[in-house]
């Protein structure tokens, strides 16, 4: 098992144009997807991926609208965030300090969190401040077999399941929008809700309202459906941390993301094809040995050299190299990824058969497929 570190988030309302991130927005998953190669294909993501730091003005008004993520809630994985640690499970002449194969680890801290966008626009808890982060208990169970960690939160949809946390007689509070009590999901809504009704001009006037206006007309009679959530759109970056810790405070190495881009894709059609390679290529030409996008110190030479790489980026550096030049035009084609997800996994099973079968549907299916790298067919 390795640290893992990251934010997954959680759209329940299945509306993107209501939360986002305004904290930290370039520690989440529209900031930094465009590092892997390619834009997110879901219309839900549309103008609002980063893809370079230009992209971070700090203005939620401009684009890309990157603060525009749509998660109401985000599960954080952070240090900073551990209270308390409880080992269940210890291997045998393990170090009690390191999470070993085999183990199993009871963590309690403010994991599970209201999107900060909502923080300025709270009004059930009077004196609780905007944030919601109440205290919760998280599960990390490696299968050292699978060598696989499972991480585990039970979270209350409604103050009556967080009354059935606490034991089979405590009696259930009354929404109150505080986290340092009975807690749950719907005395969330309920706080969004009302907050988004009852706001004056003055609040309706601020850039940031418009992560809450919409929650004017969701209402109650739609918290059945936000509270299932199987119904619920997610988005996450992860990654691990420097070891040992770097002398530039660099804290995180970003290694996952979920959806993951298609290699390539300049323009968030779902493919790699000619005209994201004239999107790499335009790219180029517009800004060789221009100031602020190329330091390579060289006028002309078709290749851009990054500013500060790592910290920054460019959607254009698909091999993420900290250059941009013809070496991202058509990259390797990933064997056996035959729905051109940039992934190998079971949903290439169905378009293998297909190309094997009829090659003709799969070339009209999959119209990016290069016909002489596809694998194994």
């Amino acid at each position: 098992p390795n640290p893992v570190t990251g934010y997954i988030e959680f759209d329940i309302d299945g509306n993107e144009n209501t939360g986002g991130e305004i904290e930290y927005p370039a520690l989440r998953y529209l900031a930094n997807v465009a590092r892997f190669g390619g834009l997110p294909n879901e219309p839900r993501f549309a103008g609002r991926a980063a893809v370079d730091a230009a992209s971070f003005d700090g203005n939620v008004l401009t684009a890309p609208y990157y603060e525009a993520s749509g998660e109401e809630f985000h599960f954080v994985l952070l240090g900073e965030e551990i209270h308390e640690i409880d080992v269940l499970v210890e291997s045998s002449g393990g170090d009690p300090a390191i999470f070993e194969a085999g183990e199993v680890w009871k963590l309690e801290g403010d994991f599970f969190h209201k999107a900060h966008a909502y923080d300025d626009f709270a009004i059930l808890c009077g004196s609780g401040g905007g944030d919601y982060e109440p205290e919760v208990k998280i599960r990390f169970a490696h299968d050292a077999q699978a060598d696989q960690t499972t991480i585990s939160l039970v979270f209350p949809k409604t103050n009556e399941g967080s009354a059935r946390l606490i034991g089979p007689s405590t009696s259930i509070q009354g929404a109150d929008g505080c986290d340092d009590n009975q807690f749950s999901i719907e005395e969330v809504l309920l706080d969004l809700h009302w907050g988004a009704v009852l706001a004056d001009s003055n609040t309706r006037a601020l850039p940031e309202f418009s992560f809450l206006a919409d929650w004017e007309n969701q209402g109650t009679n739609q918290f059945g459906t936000f509270l299932d959530p199987t119904t619920w759109r997610v988005q996450a970056l992860v990654g691990t941390a420097y070891l040992p810790v770097q002398a530039d405070d660099d804290e995180f190495i970003w290694t996952d993301v979920y959806p993951n881009p298609v290699l390539g894709d300049m323009d968030g059609d779902g493919f790699s094809d000619a005209t994201d390679e004239s999107l790499i290529l335009g790219y180029v030409a517009d800004h060789d040995g221009e100031l602020n996008y190329d330091v390579d110190g060289d006028a002309m030479n078709d290749s851009l050299t990054l500013f500060d790489w790592g910290r920054r980026f460019s959607l254009f550096d698909t091999n993420y190299d900290g250059l941009v030049n013809a070496l991202d035009v058509g990259g390797p084609a990933l064997v056996g990824d035959m729905n051109l997800d940039g992934l190998v996994d079971g949903r290439d099973i169905a378009p293998f058969i297909l190309a094997l079968m009829d090659p003709a549907g799969y070339a009209s299916q999959f119209p990016a497929a290069d016909p002489n790298v596809i694998g194994d067919t």
